[in-house]
């Protein structure tokens, strides 16, 4: 069975930046200013993710001159998984951290 890939806008980052079901991080395509008055265009890319020393996969995200580090699975979670009981952690069903898609993801 094909796997639909769904984009939606991370929080805080709308117009900047994109997460899918499936795990994957993107930039979207956008023009800044530049301070000599020139615009820039920023081509859209899928974004490279990392592994820190205990296997869960991370990203790092900008925006106006600041960084921030996410970790997709908990990303993923926020944005397609409904909390209701407001559960603080996100468990991979299949004990396997690589795997960031959303039927692999549940909160506990």
């Amino acid at each position: 069975m094909l796997k639909v890939e769904i984009w939606v806008p991370i929080e805080g980052y709308n117009g900047w930046y994109e997460i899918s079901n499936q795990g994957n991080i993107r930039s979207i395509e956008r023009v800044v200013a530049l301070k000599d008055r020139k615009q820039r265009i920023i081509n859209a890319k899928t974004l490279k993710t990392r592994q820190n020393n205990c296997g869960y996969t991370y990203v790092r995200l900008s925006m106006e001159g600041k960084t921030y580090t996410f970790y997709v699975h908990r990303l993923v979670a926020e944005h397609f998984i409904p909390n209701p009981d407001h559960l603080p952690q996100v468990n991979h069903k299949s004990g396997d951290k690589k795997n960031n898609s959303v039927e692999n993801l549940e909160w506990v």
